[in-house]
């Protein structure tokens, strides 16, 4: 059995005290009772600084404040901080304070619930509370990479994937999908670029991949980029194209098929000969510009010793060298790992040396036969 790697430029770092607060809040008492807990500790807090102004700031109103903006809604939001604003006057009826003191507090307690009243209505109509939308965004995420873990493959056979987001981005246009083949022993791959950068590419590609994966080793590979391409084009979104990479391998025989849209060409290192070619001479328009394309297929057949390497093209891109260029950098590239006999870590090389740095979305899918 083979062993893959798959590098992503994810971080899936959390705060322990944050993720027992939003277990807290979600899963703790109805918003009522939590208002009701909330009201019961302000009015308690109040009596503290009125009895001991000195020793206990009004400032220590946030706490409260924040835990609020986790835990309510936008309307008993606003109505929690009327009784804070409230609680504030009040004391400073029964326990005055100077003026600058004044102004520290009402600036603190000001800012603090400008913050979390933007917290609370960027989640509205969510129907969630507390850090629940970024744990929903987490588990989104980790379901998302697991559409790209590489299939078994017969010994002597081996893959491995490497993405990487442009400036670190968490959510990424790039893509890569893998399968068990529409044929009995087979493997299929799919490397898309879906148009734009950021997050609005990010969520869209989110909805790709979910389609794409869907539609990999449930339909012929040759009608592959046919249906993906109409399920872009039904979509009509704006920014709506996408480049993409079909593979279809067949390890029993060592014989695979290419197909692109619009996507850079795949390369192929032959063992024999120590030269590199583009397997997909031939390659068919960007998916989601119109219904009805034609995507052409190469086959071919991988030999001992042979690798294949598909890239979107901010691997390969830069504003100063033409495609070309790229194609022939991968080849560098990939030289040190073939004096090592081995083309494991080439896939997180070529993203981590990208022509054109890291402001490109980046991913590679690298194949390769002993």
């Amino acid at each position: 059995m083979a062993t893959h790697a798959q590098s992503v430029s994810y971080s899936n770092r959390s705060s322990g005290w944050l993720a027992l607060l939003d277990r807290a809040v979600t899963r703790g008492p109805g918003e009522p009772v939590r208002l009701a807990v909330l009201l019961a500790l302000t009015i308690g807090l109040f009596a503290v600084i009125v009895r001991f102004p000195d020793e206990v700031p009004r400032e220590t109103f946030t706490s409260l404040i924040i835990l609020a903006g986790l835990a309510l809604s936008v309307p008993r939001l606003v109505a929690y901080f009327g009784v804070v604003l409230g609680c504030v006057a009040v004391s400073w009826v029964l326990a005055p304070a100077t003026a600058w003191r004044g102004v520290i507090v009402v600036g603190t307690l000001s800012l603090t619930m400008g913050a979390m009243f933007m917290l609370a209505r960027s989640r509205e109509g969510l129907g969630v509370y507390g850090t629940g939308g970024e744990r929903l965004l987490r588990d989104l995420r980790r379901r998302h990479r697991q559409l790209g873990e590489m299939p078994a493959l017969p010994a002597g056979w081996y893959a491995e994937c490497a993405i990487a987001g442009a400036h670190g981005d968490a959510f990424l246009g790039d893509l890569v999908l893998s399968a068990e083949g529409y044929h009995p022993h087979h493997a299929e791959f799919c490397v898309a670029d879906i148009s734009g950068k950021g997050l609005r590419a990010g969520t869209r590609a989110m909805t790709v991949a979910a389609a794409f994966s869907g539609l990999l080793g449930q339909v012929e590979p040759a009608d592959f980029l046919d249906a993906a391409n109409s399920y872009l084009v039904r979509q009509r979104w704006a920014e709506g194209f996408a480049t993409a990479a079909h593979l279809d391998l067949d390890p029993t025989l060592g014989r695979f098929s290419v197909s692109c849209a619009g996507h850079p060409p795949v390369m192929r290192y032959c063992g024999d000969s120590g030269a590199w070619i583009e397997v997909s001479t031939a390659r068919g328009p960007a998916l989601g510009l119109m219904e009805h394309l034609s995507f052409p297929q190469t086959t071919g057949e991988l030999r001992p010793g042979d690798a294949l390497v598909v890239f979107t093209d901010g691997v390969i891109e830069s504003r100063d060298s033409e495609l070309a260029d790229g194609i022939d950098w991968v080849g560098g590239v990939a030289e040190r790992y073939l004096r090592a006999g081995s083309f494991a870590g080439l896939a997180g090389a070529l993203i981590g040396a990208a022509r054109g740095g890291d402001g490109d979305d980046r991913a590679a899918l690298v194949i390769w036969r002993r």
